[in-house]
């Protein structure tokens, strides 16, 4: 609807700068024939010339100053950049960071990210009071904060966020030094990323098919070995959903750097 309109205000100004260019062009002669002698033999009609000049010749002005103004306006380009400008900062942001090539380093000189943090928080999920987690029996908090039954009276109140970032950051330390002591192949920051979230999750990393593909280069043969996906109950070990999504985001971050959505921490 807006660009119709815009449509019609373009005709109607382009229209008006003719007629006010032409009006201006015979307004000239008007000058010359009618207005200047007239102001000089001091008649109203002469003044009345030179005003009416001087108007026309003003609002030609104008109105070349719009439909300039709109040409710009009009023939901005449109497509991939305005589609990029668009964009939310988050978004080219991230984009950027998944096109950019990533030179490995040492696991010793890296650290976990702000964006791997927030990866991992939000496949954990935040909970301020403690509870069981089903078939392993273990007492969980925060952001998969994992105690024992002693600590239970110090959890028994629940926590707040703030605690609970303090003991996520506190947890990812512990899984860095893990990753630490056994990786010992270069990494770029999105694939210590994805580990540091498979290892928070599984416990899992020394002595397993994962570790042994990974520190031979064989990374694509490391990511089809984030594959714990089942969960103890009772006697059976059953899939859960959640943990085979969880595996595909990691698995899609350590190959291709995409942090998807993040939570805000």
């Amino acid at each position: 609807m807006w660009k119709h309109k815009w449509k019609i205000l373009i005709t109607v100004m382009m229209i008006a700068g003719v007629v006010l260019v032409v009006g201006a062009t015979g307004g000239v002669g008007v000058l010359f024939s009618e207005a200047l002698p007239g102001m000089l033999m001091g008649t109203h009609g002469g003044a009345a010339a030179a005003g009416a000049w001087c108007f026309t010749l003003s609002m030609s002005s104008i109105t070349h100053a719009g439909i300039d103004f709109l040409k710009d306006y009009f023939n901005k380009p449109s497509g991939p950049a305005s589609d990029q400008e668009a964009k939310n900062p988050k978004e080219q942001e991230r984009e950027t960071k998944e096109k950019a090539p990533e030179e490995p380093k040492d696991v010793h000189k890296l650290e976990a990210s702000q964006e791997g943090m927030q990866f991992i928080a939000g496949q954990e999920g935040f909970k301020d009071t403690m509870y069981k987690v089903k078939g392993s029996g273990r007492w969980t908090i925060g952001y998969g904060h994992e105690f024992d039954e002693k600590e239970i009276p110090r959890y028994k109140a629940g926590i707040t966020k703030e605690e609970a970032k303090e003991l996520f950051c506190q947890d990812v330390q512990k899984v860095i030094r893990t990753i630490r002591r056994n990786v010992l192949v270069p990494l770029t920051q999105y694939q210590f990323d994805a580990l540091i979230s498979y290892v928070y999750n599984t416990g899992s990393l020394r002595k397993t098919k994962l570790l042994n593909n990974l520190n031979a280069g064989k990374f694509e043969a490391a990511a089809r070995e984030m594959d714990i996906v089942t969960q103890t109950v009772g006697e059976k070990k059953v899939i859960l959903k959640g943990l085979v999504r969880r595996r595909k985001e990691e698995r899609k971050l350590f190959l291709k750097g995409d942090y998807g959505e993040l939570l805000e921490l």
